[in-house]
């Protein structure tokens, strides 16, 4: 999976996006304060064995680029 930022020709509601920026700026915090998350994006009806595992480091992964990817489990460090 690529992080990137919005792009014109996939056009996301600008409050998604805020949105989606206010949950990294939370998800660095409690990373930086030494706490570990535990972030899943799955729909209701998802399968278990169908959630894939995902090395995210915040680090290397900028503000403006974070997304989410449905059926992906986040390992997430700072």
């Amino acid at each position: 999976m690529d992080f990137e930022p919005p792009s014109d020709w996939f056009p996301e509601d600008a409050d998604d996006v805020e949105a989606t920026k206010a949950v990294y700026d939370v998800l660095a915090r409690l990373l930086t304060d030494g706490h570990k998350v535990d972030l899943v994006d799955v729909w209701e009806n998802s399968q278990p064995d169908a959630i894939t595992a995902l090395n995210v480091s915040l680090s290397e992964v900028g503000r403006d680029s974070f997304q989410f990817f449905e059926n992906h489990k986040f390992d997430l460090r700072r």
